[in-house]
C-alpha cells in the first residue's frame, strides 16, 4: 500500500509540473484515486452520464493523491468535507454546478472535447506562465502576484508568440504560435 500511495504522489507531482494543459476526460464514475487524479488536472470534461465520488470513507480511508489539497480549493471546505464524509457519487450536472468539472458533453464526445482543449492553438509558453501565476496567486499576496505578472508579461512580450498574436489580431486570423524567443 505504501508503494501505491507514493507512486500516486509521484504521478500527481508530474501532472503539476507538466507545462502544458492537462485535461481529464471522465466517461464513467471517477471514484477514490480516479477522482483524485481528475482533480489534479487543469481542466475536467465529463460525460453527461458520468459521476465523481470521494469514496474513501466507504473503505475507512482519507483522501489521497492530492484530493485534500484540490477538493477544498474547488468547492470550499464544508462542501469538500461533506463529499468525503458521505462518499456519495455526484452526477455530472451537480459536478458542473460545484466546479468539479468545467464542461459536460455527451458520452461520445468526452475524449474528442478533452483532446480539443489540450491541443488548442494557444501559446505553450503562455499556458505555462498562466498556470504558474494562477497557482502562485492562490498561495501568495496581491503584491507578489503583481510582481510575478509583470515579470511574465515582459518575458512573453519578448517572444515570437506575442508578435504573432498581435499580427494575427490585426489581420483578423487565428494565430500560429510556435513558442520561440526573438
Amino acid at each position: 500500500f505504501h508503494e501505491i500511495l507514493h507512486s500516486g504522489a509521484e504521478c500527481v507531482l508530474a501532472l503539476r509540473a507538466f507545462p502544458g494543459l492537462t485535461v481529464a476526460a471522465i466517461n464513467g464514475v471517477a471514484a477514490g484515486a480516479g477522482f483524485a487524479l481528475a482533480l489534479n488536472c487543469d481542466l475536467r470534461v465529463a460525460a453527461d452520464t458520468a459521476g465523481l465520488a470521494a469514496s474513501w470513507a466507504d473503505v475507512g480511508l482519507v483522501p489521497d493523491w492530492g484530493a485534500s489539497f484540490w477538493l477544498p480549493q474547488l468547492v470550499g471546505y464544508s462542501r469538500a468535507l461533506e463529499l468525503v464524509i458521505s462518499g456519495r457519487t455526484v452526477d455530472s450536472a451537480e459536478a458542473l454546478q460545484l466546479g468539479l468539472v468545467h464542461e459536460v458533453v455527451g458520452p461520445g464526445e468526452v475524449r474528442k472535447r478533452a483532446t480539443e482543449l489540450a491541443q488548442r492553438g494557444t501559446s505553450g509558453e503562455m499556458v505555462r506562465q498562466t498556470k504558474y501565476l494562477l497557482r502562485r496567486g492562490m498561495e501568495g499576496s496581491l503584491e507578489a502576484s503583481l510582481a510575478a505578472e509583470a515579470e511574465a508579461q515582459e518575458d512573453l512580450f519578448a517572444g515570437d508568440d506575442v508578435a504573432e498574436g498581435l499580427s494575427a489580431f490585426c489581420d483578423k486570423r487565428a494565430p500560429l504560435f510556435g513558442g520561440s524567443k526573438k
